[in-house]
């Protein structure tokens, strides 16, 4: 409802190893909250496109380098993928939490 979330235990945004984080596709119209969709269209993202990171005052552009849905219970998709790397999930399809999407990214600038 307030936002995503870094997943802790793995790197912030820019250090390195994997940063990863999660944010809702979809929720209930009625339950509160500003985000309930901030990564609705994280399928749409192809490899090549800019995702721009704010944390903590600065400012991160990672490159899409790829994507893939996986089992809720694929632990995997939380591993430390090396260089400076960024993960990206939501539940897929939208409006269900039967899967996951996950968009990888690499550090640009």
């Amino acid at each position: 409802a307030n936002g995503v979330s870094l997943a802790p235990g793995l790197a912030k945004p820019g250090e390195e190893g994997t940063a990863f984080i999660t944010g809702h596709s979809s929720d209930y119209a009625w339950r509160p909250g500003n985000f309930k969709t901030v990564f609705a269209l994280l399928p749409a993202l192809s490899p090549g496109d800019e995702i721009i990171v704010d944390y903590q005052g600065q400012r991160y552009t990672y490159m899409v380098t790829g994507s893939r849905v996986v089992r809720p219970s694929e632990v995997r998709a939380f591993e430390n993928r090396g260089g400076r790397t960024l993960t990206l999930m939501t539940c897929y399809p939208p409006l269900t939490t039967v899967k996951r999407w996950l968009t990888y990214a690499e550090l640009a600038s």
